[in-house]
């Protein structure tokens, strides 16, 4: 009896371990803010030069993570699940989107590959800008490795990855909470790094210091002072959202200012929790009605202007997402029309690929090819540059210019580092 009681108990104890690594996974979730649809297998990948005895990043974190699971299973069989959840979720959707851009999908909407064209390019737009960290100098010391591991850690192109090094630590705190002797040092000391880790996380998350200025009466001058001094001495943070957001933040919460500035926070809400492209039409009017004011938002100083730049990048999303619409019903010239009337047309690289889709639905050739290369001189991402490739060698085909069909398909082919369908058969069609 006293037997099957003690069972009961540590039954019980393996329980409350697995719950309190599902509470830690979910903690990590609310504080990275992560979007699994922006975090394609081709991202951009930030920080991915980074080496260690000769190894990249990622095959570190990969090799690590097989011993975990070694070291694991060694103590107990039954945390295998436990184990293999970060990398599934982290996985799971970069498969289904790597299938549909890749062609292996035929019966797939119409427009498919021009959608997957501008949600690569909008992941791309979103990594960069969504999270843009602080750029750290490569000294070697504790403070700033620890610092540019962070920063690399919580950016959007490499959050999965946060939960696989949590999952490091996964054997041992089970082993530690559900083990019959009394708690140890090493056990002390493992909670304690977890706790460190959720708190660097959200350190990360505000990393211009802006939190650290004190609610006072006189915030809203420091503030001002202090957005416009970091503006200064760099003009590209201009293009994070993540710092445009933070100063209009503050603006609207201490600066008693409730103009259109304090739409800018709920924008950027929207651009953390949903995908711009698979908003409801209330959403999606609700974006718009709050992006039209800043449109027409006075310039009087660097940060206006700033503001500013946030409502056009953002309007010009929207604008694509209506082109996108056009271009499902197959209103090739409505879609084209939608993108030459912006006066902004020739800053924003997705409206240049809706662009050249739409045109080459239409049998433009000319325009088509113009806009697909101003693209490429844009794009860092080689698997884009190899869909636009493809694309371009498609418009051929259905032209019957098979000659500069296979240009355009073995273009796509040396582009292609991930081995892409699409361009093998392309390329053996003509």
């Amino acid at each position: 009896m006293r037997t099957n009681t003690l069972d009961h108990h540590i039954q019980y104890k393996k329980l409350g371990a697995a719950l309190l690594f599902l509470m830690i996974m979910a903690i990590l979730i609310l504080i990275l803010r992560l979007d699994w649809l922006n975090m394609p297998l081709s991202a951009n990948h930030v920080g991915a030069d980074i080496r260690l005895f000769g190894l990249s990043m990622p095959i570190i974190v990969l090799i690590g993570y097989l011993l975990a699971i070694v070291l694991g299973l060694m103590h107990f069989q039954l945390g295998l699940p436990f184990l293999l959840l970060p990398p599934l979720l982290g996985l799971c959707w970069p498969v289904i989107i790597a299938n549909e851009t890749s062609g292996l999908l035929p019966t797939f909407f119409e427009e498919a590959r021009a959608r997957s064209l501008v949600e690569q390019v909008f992941r791309l737009q979103v990594q960069n800008n969504f999270n843009m960290q602080p750029t750290y100098t490569a000294v070697y010391d504790v403070r700033s490795v620890l610092e540019r591991t962070v920063a690399i850690l919580s950016n959007l192109s490499f959050g999965w990855y946060a939960f696989v090094i949590m999952g490091l630590l996964m054997p041992l705190v089970f082993r530690l909470i559900t083990q019959k002797k009394q708690r140890t040092t090493l056990y002390y000391l493992t909670v304690g790094l977890v706790v460190m880790m959720i708190f660097s996380f959200y350190y990360a998350r505000d990393p211009y210091r802006l939190s650290g200025i004190s609610a006072d009466a006189s915030r809203s001058v420091q503030l001002i002072e202090h957005c416009g001094q970091k503006l200064k001495e760099n003009p590209e943070l201009s293009q994070s959202d993540y710092f445009v957001t933070q100063c209009a933040r503050a603006y609207s919460n201490y600066a008693g200012w409730a103009g259109p500035v304090s739409h800018i926070p709920v924008i950027y809400d929207f651009m953390g929790n949903n995908n711009f492209l698979y908003l409801s039409q209330h959403q999606f009017a609700e974006m718009e009605q709050r992006l039209t004011p800043l449109l027409y938002l006075p310039v009087h100083n660097d940060l206006d202007k700033m503001f500013l730049l946030f409502a056009m990048r953002h309007y010009r999303m929207l604008q694509n997402i209506r082109a996108l619409d056009a271009i499902k019903k197959q209103d090739y010239n409505l879609a084209a029309n939608m993108l030459t009337n912006t006066a902004w047309f020739r800053e924003d690289v997705s409206s240049w690929i809706l662009f050249g889709y739409a045109r080459s639905k239409q049998g433009q050739l000319h325009d088509t090819i113009s806009s697909f290369e101003e693209a490429v001189q844009e794009l860092n991402n080689h698997t884009v540059i190899a869909n636009l490739y493809c694309t371009l060698g498609d418009t051929m085909v259905s032209n019957t210019y098979f000659e500069q069909a296979r240009y355009y398909y073995q273009q796509c082919i040396d582009f292609d580092s991930e081995g892409n369908y699409w361009a093998v058969s392309g390329l053996g069609g003509t």
